[in-house]
């Protein structure tokens, strides 16, 4: 088919509307629909040839090369020691005036609060973390934070405007503070004085491939980096693990037939399977191998049947699971308990199997969730704004897909060790294409660009709690939390067992191989944002030598705990009044108090960024990483187990991850994408100007739009008014081409 140029369609006219533009409609806006301007060859020329993609990809495989080898070191400054009593002019901030280092008339409550030992603050008041701070450090913060101001980049510009010459500290994203350091010299170069930070040395030395990323092409440091946790899983599908339960485990199988699918999704994998899955154990002692093989995949047994509703689909895929999984001696691996393909420490269930799953799940509402009339929603985005839509990229991994959850666009290094952006790739356009046979048959949320598709409230509370919802690919606190919520408590007051967890992610074939395996491309790293300390502080050797103190002191076992965790009165303490610690991970990190926990759960109905940014006055982008023993204790206790199997499958190596080595040969697959690369100014130039189309197309910003979900939501070679998409190019069939094989 030929379709006008996508790229002015997605800048000027109907792509926007249906997408999600900033007025939220849903509807598609009157451009042109001039059809004179065409798209030759599908998808993947468009991409790669008209929006440039393939160019685009060379220069940040340029940069990253570079990287590699970049080892420039600079001649050590000394400073005086640290004066108590310094100040030190900072802005620091999250976003709104409610996310400051003090309480404001905008904090909840009017900016009153007491903390769980007691302590009180009212407004103009720092926070406890920046109390604790000056106070450890024996300093002043003159808070300068723009009052006006709601994101760090517009504080950045104003503070840039007079050449940082109000503030001493402050934050920025990682480019801007690169691009101001490079061109207008108004921010020190932190390389010059590393033996003054010797935690921050540290850390920069136990992990080279950091250093290189915050470093500048030619080696500089003009930032010290935020990590929203390091070296950890980030994202997980979190799912209704308590209804997989009800569905496929004991000897008999539930029945409805309320609803009756009508089936679009096709076979991903072969027909015929003989092989065998890695495993952790059930019980997490190592690993093991099931046997895995089939003569139908479970799809084309759920597609064949003549009624698709949940009495048959579950009937098949409970028979399937007991002769397609079994052990050595040919009985059925998982037994009664078949949900543990997909929920267990053992499970092995690959994408087609989770499909099946949705399909079982779309066909319950009445046991699932009360009401035959309640549509059910097996996957779904957080929300409807672009970032949040984000999160079904993320999900195409699943289907073995690389850089749908890049640290820096759709990035990743392939196995040659050059980047790559999944934009253009043929696999994420076959993923895309599985999307929308997924999203045909109801088993991902309808108009998930709309705002109003859930009446105004997040899609993730507004269907996990209405017991409308099965699965998100989001982060683990923020989501199980939700358990706690007075709707969800009231609409499962008579099932205790009522959960939403994190399974391990699908087995895939990965890149090329033919056998099954665990991979996550979800890896904590670098932020893009960090704090950075003006050039003009090195006139005074007061300041100078206190704000080196500070931003080495967050690298500190003393300061990271106290930015991760709070401060001691946040803390349970023994007999003795010493902190009380807890394993996580082979590490004792501190155990937040009884008290921290019931407050948490008061103040913010358990979420605890809030209840860190909001009363704590910590999770703010500055120089330091929050460590996830802290966040590990938030989750509620009825969730925890679907996370601790997902850590034990990483320490037994089954889940397998991108990671911070430079590998060399075949294993340079597993490196991870740089969060920022050290781009020359031609680079910098060429990447601001020249791909502006590719961009505007394909993103991940909020109150921006992606082609995308309009692919999803309508299929490639759709066309209707102004809103068009490519044609499909790709060798996967629809069910209707392959009936007509037949």
């Amino acid at each position: 088919m030929k379709l006008k140029k996508l790229a002015m369609c997605l800048l000027l006219t109907g792509v926007v509307g249906l997408v999600g533009c900033d007025d939220g409609s849903s509807e598609t806006s009157s451009g042109s629909s001039d059809s004179s301007t065409t798209v030759e060859n599908g998808y993947l020329d468009y991409v790669n040839n008209t929006l440039k993609d393939e160019l685009y990809e060379t220069y940040y495989d340029t940069a990253y090369q570079r990287m590699k080898t970049l080892d420039k070191s600079f001649e050590q400054k000394s400073v005086q020691d640290p004066v108590a009593g310094t100040t030190l002019n900072m802005s620091v901030m999250y976003q709104k005036q409610d996310t400051r280092m003090k309480f404001t008339e905008q904090s909840p409550n009017k900016g009153v609060y007491t903390d769980p030992s007691g302590n009180h603050y009212s407004v103009g008041d720092f926070k406890p973390t920046w109390k604790a701070i000056q106070e450890n450090l024996n300093f002043t913060i003159n808070d300068v934070t723009n009052p006006s101001s709601t994101k760090i980049a517009d504080a950045f510009k104003i503070y840039q405007t007079d050449g940082f010459n109000t503030v001493d500290i402050a934050q920025g994203s990682a480019s801007d503070i690169v691009n101001a350091g490079n061109t207008g010299g108004t921010i020190l170069n932190l390389a010059e004085y590393l033996d003054e930070m010797p935690n921050f040395k540290a850390f920069l030395e136990d992990n080279p491939v950091i250093k290189t990323m915050i470093s500048t092409a030619t080696g500089e440091i003009f930032y010290a980096p935020y990590f929203d946790g390091f070296n950890d899983i980030e994202r997980m599908l979190m799912i209704r693990t308590d209804w997989v339960k009800d569905l496929l485990n004991g000897e008999t199988a539930p029945t409805e037939t309320s609803y009756t699918l009508e089936s679009h999704y096709t076979p991903f994998y072969p027909e015929t399977e003989d092989t065998s899955v890695t495993v952790v154990k059930a019980d997490g002692s190592g690993s093991e191998t099931v046997n895995k093989k089939h003569t139908k995949n479970i799809i084309t047994i759920q597609n064949e049947l003549a009624t698709k509703n949940g009495t048959n689909l579950v009937k098949a895929l409970r028979d399937y699971i007991d002769t397609t999984y079994t052990k050595a001696d040919g009985t059925p691996y998982y037994g009664t308990n078949r949900a543990d393909l997909f929920v267990g420490q053992n499970a092995a269930y690959d994408v087609d199997e989770l499909i099946a799953l949705f399909r079982v799940v779309k066909c319950f509402p009445t046991l699932l969730s009360g009401s035959a009339t309640n549509v059910m929603w097996p996957l779904f985005p957080r929300d409807d704004t672009n970032d949040r839509v984000a999160d079904l990229w993320r999900f195409t991994q699943f289907f073995g897909v690389r850089g749908g959850e890049s640290r820096s666009g759709y990035l990743y290094v392939d196995d040659d060790g050059h980047i790559k952006d999944a934009r253009g790739d043929a696999a994420m356009e076959d993923a895309l294409f599985k999307l929308n046979q997924m999203y045909d048959e109801g088993l991902i949320m309808a108009d998930f660009t709309d705002n109003d598709a859930t009446g105004g409230t997040e899609f993730r509370t507004a269907l996990f709690t209405s017991n409308r919802g099965f699965a998100t690919y989001d982060y683990n606190q923020t989501t199980a939390v939700l358990v706690n919520n007075t709707d969800f408590k009231t609409n499962n007051a008579n099932n205790e067992d009522a959960t939403i967890e994190s399974i391990l992610p699908a087995t895939a074939k990965w890149n090329g191989s033919d056998k099954y395996t665990f991979f996550t491309e979800s890896w904590r790293s670098v932020k893009t944002e960090g704090w950075f300390i003006a050039k003009h502080v090195e006139k005074d050797q007061a300041k100078l030598a206190k704000a080196l103190q500070l931003f080495d002191y967050f690298w500190s076992d003393e300061g990271s705990q106290l930015m991760s965790y709070g401060p001691d009165s946040y803390l349970e303490k023994d007999g003795q009044g010493k902190v009380v610690t807890i394993d996580y991970q082979g590490k004792q990190v501190p155990k937040l108090s009884d008290e921290t926990l019931a407050q948490m759960q008061e103040l913010t109905n358990g979420n605890y960024t809030n209840y860190y940014r909001y009363y704590l006055g910590a999770t703010y982008p500055v120089g330091y990483i929050k460590e996830q023993g802290m966040e590990y204790q938030t989750v509620p206790d009825i969730s925890k187990p679907g996370l601790d199997k997902v850590n034990k499958a990483i320490e037994t190596g089954v889940l397998k991850h991108v990671d911070f080595t430079w590998h060399t040969g075949e294993d340079q697959w597993y490196n991870i994408c740089p969060t920022t690369f050290s781009l020359n100014d031609g680079e910098s130039n060429a990447l601001t100007t020249q791909f502006t189309e590719l961009d505007a197309a394909i993103n991940n910003t909020k109150g921006n739009s992606n082609i995308w979900s309009t692919i999803v939501m309508h299929g490639f070679g759709y066309s209707s008014g102004s809103v068009t998409t490519p044609a499909y190019d790709g060798s996967l069939k629809s069910l209707e081409e392959l009936n007509n094989a037949e």
